[in-house]
């Protein structure tokens, strides 16, 4: 299949700061579909049923499952998941650490969490990567080893604030993988709002 269109999030709407996994929830959905189905990031947003601050994975398979489709979520899976997933021709949307990652097109000092869109095939040691901050939206060819700093970067915030919640503990000790998943995408989501506000 041929690349799908990139997006930007740059809307000039209320959310569109953040919208970056709206953005590329669009990006994917337009991939999964082979095109028939490419709503814009604030109309995927409206169908999240979220209308402040950042945004969870939860929130973009609510969309998704609006328009009949799936969306795999892979919460707490490590990198090497992510590779599984791409070599698989899947498009996948990440989460990273932008001032990590050394993103494609950066707001400030690059601090703070952010969603890309990230397809193969791989050419050399680079992936095609969709920065939804981009105005207008691109697909630029990133180091693998730099999608992966990203990726670690944003995993470590937000397991070491999960694991400060007793809740999170608690599926731990019990194994219940469900229940931890949960925890990490309501973390993922605070994360997110909390460093595009500035706060962290």
């Amino acid at each position: 299949m041929s690349t799908p269109p990139a997006t930007t999030q740059r809307t000039g709407t209320a959310l569109a700061n953040s919208n970056c996994r709206m953005a590329s929830g669009c990006t994917g959905i337009h991939f999964q579909t082979g095109g028939k189905v490419y709503p814009t990031p604030d109309q995927m947003r409206a169908r999240s049923g979220d209308t402040e601050g950042g945004t969870s994975s939860d929130d973009l398979a609510k969309a998704w499952s609006s328009y009949g489709e799936s969306l795999r979520v892979r919460n707490g899976q490590d990198f090497d998941a992510v590779l599984g997933d791409l070599a698989a021709g899947r498009l996948v949307m990440l989460d990273v650490w932008v001032d990590a990652m050394d993103a494609v097109c950066v707001s400030g000092s690059g601090g703070y969490g952010h969603t890309v869109g990230v397809l193969g095939p791989k050419v050399g040691s680079k992936w095609n990567v969709m920065d939804p901050w981009c105005s207008p939206g691109k697909w630029v060819y990133v180091n693998e080893s730099q999608l992966r700093a990203g990726a670690e970067a944003w995993g470590k915030r937000v397991f070491s604030t999960a694991g400060d919640d007793p809740e999170y503990v608690e599926a731990l000790r019990t194994a219940d993988d469900a229940r931890a998943a949960a925890v990490i995408a309501r973390v993922n989501k605070h994360l997110m709002t909390r460093t595009r506000l500035g706060v962290d």
